[in-house]
């Protein structure tokens, strides 16, 4: 009976019918690096097909990432790239299997360049996300030029969002321009968002004509980091030129919270030009190692993967699979295995990972270990030198067991599913208050890249810097019992029930919170009577629930303050009020304690909700009844007045269009809400 061939050190001693199909292959192995890459992305070819969004617009795409043409030849070759002067070439245009969204991979000025363009079809309108990575030692400059062109007759004019004419740069609150075109020619108006309405980095300006707008904007990458700006169009049949919140509303799809949330984390992360203070500059808080730092992507075989470009697809057996580490030793069956790490990884080593997603580090044993190709040929496998083996996927991958609470990485490399510990806190610092936090109040937490000290972000919202003491940390592990840790030897920690969306973005907290310095967030309400605004020499005392949102306008778009703290809030009954603040310092309610916040560190206030008294309630109840009453004027005066109202009225007007059956009072609440969305 044959013996099996064995694998024994390089993979120059496999037998040599196995040596001739990879030098066969070479050719095909020469560009597996991409094309790898790119299975791993899910992107195939791209076709530049022409689509129709949901209003029924053209839109056909070039593989330069331009638009040809849209509806009507409304665009003339539009949406060109320019980096630092150079023009942006693709050299291997690809796009998602459903063709939803182009990633067009490229160089310009000596720097790597992604176009990533995705057709939305249900907003009717285009997203793009300009990429650019620095790969050198220095920070470089970038400049990103976008050029728009019609493609019939020119704009009759063209306004920022609030209304500026021909702007050459945006305003502290826009977020983009119109331009709007005629409606007795065949040009349809063209809806452009360039940035965030809070983002410090709002590009400029140039109009040379009604047919051309040009927009730069100056961003800073840093050596070995990617940024990125996003933007985008629409097109539009408008009957006459909107103003106020009917021009507001033309820019809905690009600000809506789901814009970006499809994009990949770190993507978000790296865009520029999208929020205001505090997001985008912390470290990735994706800490845990997953089976993707392998390089492999699971399929409906297992894999046998051997350096960068080799990989032979059949099946895995073996006799018995344990793993000493630190904490006990392990011994599993390869059905709950995902993988299997040897010495020869670049990582040197030897690792288990579990298709609950824990991941042991220590001393692996595999008895029997064989791998049979899918041609049938068979090889046995040792440790010793074995790379990387990825077991076949499965839909229940990655999913903990249950009664797991959090997935714990140590510095060590381990991955430890955590079982519910009730007495276990991590004493943290902040430089406003000490606390105990608890694993339950974690979503997740990290080490913070390049720095002593961790990042939090909790279940609250709250996203912290702070320092951890050390101390032991008693925890009940599913694998190996009760262990004690140093909080120093924790690597990272995620909420079992986590499932990575972008809740950690200030736009979707739904309670009072605050944006400090160093990119904190603190989700809880200033604890006051009331903010003491010293405007003109006078003191005017706000209770904080009444105000909508408060900004520090004394710092730079880095947070750093600019000579006195100067602040501009506005109120949830339209008012507004800039001046300082007489307090030095401000109470913070957040969770069991209270912070005690210098304003200086204050960059942004949000009161999501506003609170009305009860006078005011009971006014706004008699004018919504008022809104059917038989006499004309009574129901105009009652419109005008809840309008005036605005966001104190809102949720009984929400109610109230929930249980009115009188047609014209619901036609007037409906109006008055259409007015009030943002």
């Amino acid at each position: 009976m044959p013996t099996r061939p064995q694998i024994k050190g390089r993979l120059t001693l496999l037998p040599r019918a196995v040596v001739l199909a990879i030098c066969l292959a070479g050719p095909v192995l020469a560009q597996y690096g991409s094309q790898q890459q790119a299975a791993q992305q899910r992107l195939v070819p791209a076709n530049f097909n022409q689509k129709i969004d949901s209003q029924g617009f053209q839109w056909r795409i070039d593989n330069y990432g331009r638009v040809q043409y849209g509806t009507n030849n409304c665009f003339g070759s539009s949406f060109t790239l320019t980096v630092n002067g150079n023009s942006f070439r693709s050299r291997q245009p690809m796009m998602t299997p459903d063709g939803s969204e182009y990633v067009l991979a490229g160089q310009a000025s000596n720097l790597q360049v992604t176009r990533r363009i995705k057709i939305d079809v249900k907003a009717a309108a285009i997203r793009y996300l300009e990429v650019v990575h620095n790969p050198t030692g220095s920070p470089v400059n970038v400049n990103f030029t976008i050029n728009m062109q019609v493609g019939q007759s020119q704009f009759q004019t063209i306004v920022s969002d609030t209304g500026t004419p021909h702007p050459t740069s945006l305003g502290k609150k826009d977020c983009g321009v119109l331009g709007y075109a005629d409606p007795n020619t065949s040009q349809l108006a063209v809806v452009l968002y360039m940035a965030g309405a809070r983002s410090k980095i709002k590009p400029t300006l140039q109009i040379p004509n009604q047919a051309q707008i040009t927009y730069t904007y100056q961003v800073t990458v840093g050596p070995g980091k990617k940024a990125s700006i996003l933007h985008g169009a629409a097109q539009r049949r408008l009957p006459a030129l909107p103003t106020g919140k009917a021009l507001t509303a033309l820019f809905k799809p690009f600000t809506s919270r789901g814009w970006t949330r499809d994009l990949p984390r770190d993507l978000r992360r790296s865009i520029a030009n999208l929020g205001g203070f505090g997001f985008g500059g912390w470290s990735d808080i994706d800490g845990l190692t997953t089976l993707e730092s392998l390089d492999v992507e699971p399929s409906k075989s297992d894999v046998l993967a051997v350096g960068d470009n080799t990989r032979l697809h059949g099946a895995a057996a073996c006799d018995g699979l344990s793993v000493a580490t630190r904490y006990g030793t392990a011994k599993l069956s390869l059905d709950k295995v995902a993988a299997v790490v040897g010495r020869k990884h670049t990582s040197r080593k030897p690792r288990v990972f579990l298709r609950d997603g824990q991941a042991f580090a220590g001393d692996v044993r595999v008895d029997k270990l064989t791998f049979t190709m899918n041609s049938g040929l068979s090889l046995e496998l040792g440790v010793k030198e074995l790379d990387r083996l990825v077991l076949h996927a499965d839909p229940k991958d990655g999913r903990p067991a249950e009664g797991v609470v959090a997935m714990l990485e140590t510095t060590e490399g381990d991955r430890l599913a955590l079982l519910p510990t009730p007495d276990s806190r991590l004493r943290a610092t902040m430089p406003w208050i000490q606390r105990g936090i608890s694993l339950t109040d974690i979503r997740r937490l990290t080490v913070a890249e390049g720095e002593v000290g961790h990042q939090f972000l909790l279940r609250d919202g709250s996203r912290v810097f702070a320092f951890l003491d050390g101390s032991p940390l008693a925890l009940d592990t599913l694998a190996f019992g009760q262990q004690t840790l140093s909080s120093l030897q924790i690597r990272a920690i995620v909420a079992a029930a986590d499932k990575f969306a972008n809740e950690d973005d200030a736009a979707e907290i739904a309670d009072p919170h605050l944006l400090l310095a160093g990119e904190n967030v603190l989700v809880g309400g200033i604890d006051l009577p009331a903010i003491h605004f010293v405007t003109s020499g006078r003191d005017i005392p706000v209770p904080p629930n009444q105000i909508r949102l408060l900004q520090n306008v004394s710092v730079d778009p880095f947070g750093y303050p600019r000579g006195k703290n100067v602040f501009e809030a506005e109120l949830w009954d339209g008012s507004g009020i800039s001046g300082s603040i007489r307090e030095a310092v401000l109470p913070v309610r957040w969770g069991e304690g209270v912070a005690q916040v210098p304003v200086g560190d204050v960059l942004e206030a949000h009161v999501p909700t506003p609170t009305v008294a009860g006078n005011v309630r009971r006014k706004v109840a008699q004018l919504i009844r008022d809104l059917g009453d038989p006499d004309y004027a009574t129901r105009e005066k009652a419109a005008e007045a809840l309008a005036e109202l605005g966001y104190l009225a809102k949720s009984q007007l929400e109610e109230a269009r929930k249980q009115t059956s009188d047609p014209e009072v619901r036609r007037r609440v409906e109006k008055l809400l259409e007015e009030l969305q943002e």
